[in-house]
């Protein structure tokens, strides 16, 4: 399988949740029709979308959870372990450490950074945060290739930069700066604030009274 579509990512990682959510509830299979109520989608598109997994589904039976949870999890890259690197351990970094998420779906800090040298050699969840001096070294020698970065803005691009000279290939960015990476190296921003702004229109136009149209003259 290729590089898949923005939008058909983002509905595997839909589908994986909703399969091994069915999966802990007991459940053996589901149909594409019961996919597509639970996701707000078409059927065609789900079974569009599954069919480039392989032949997973059969006419009358639907889709068998487990092979589809693998066959998901294959195609995300999450059948297996990955070590990752923190690069700022503020508030937000030490929420995102001790997120119990992470390990569960096979995301493992294994390195975190600061340059507040009142926090080098502290531990969190029984890792030592180490200075930004040795970001490069221990990163490369880990064999590390993704990378949180939660550090404020001024210091995301010389950050970025330190982290694909150490060979990082994919990092999650919560600064809310874009960063100039090389084209090999994938960037995923969140911006809570963008979030929060799309709840607020949300709210407000909800609030307001439907326009009337004009009567014609």
């Amino acid at each position: 399988m290729g590089r898949l579509p923005h939008a058909v990512l983002e509905r595997f990682s839909l589908y994986l949740r909703e399969a091994e959510g069915r999966l802990a509830r007991g459940e053996s299979t589901v149909s594409s029709q019961e996919l597509a109520r639970a996701l707000g989608l078409t059927p065609a598109q789900v079974r569009k979308d599954l069919g480039a997994v392989g032949p997973l589904g059969a006419r009358g039976v639907g889709y068998r959870l487990q092979p589809l949870v693998a066959a998901l999890r294959h195609a995300l890259g999450t059948d297996r372990r990955w070590p990752m690197a923190l690069v700022g351990v503020g508030q937000l970094g030490r929420a995102l450490v001790r997120h119990r998420g992470f390990r569960e779906q096979g995301f493992c800090f294994e390195a975190i950074f600061d340059r507040d040298p009142r926090l080098v050699g502290r531990r969190i969840e029984g890792l030592r945060i180490e200075g930004v001096d040795r970001l490069v070294e221990r990163i490369r020698a880990a064999g590390i290739r993704i990378a949180v970065l939660a550090v404020p803005p001024e210091q995301a691009q010389p950050v970025a930069s330190d982290l694909v000279r150490a060979g990082i290939k994919g990092i999650l960015n919560f600064t809310a700066t874009a960063l100039a990476v090389p084209d090999d190296v994938a960037v995923v921003s969140v911006d809570l604030g963008f979030f929060l702004e799309q709840l607020t229109h949300h709210i407000v136009s909800m609030a307001q009274p439907p326009r009337r149209e004009r009567d014609s003259a």
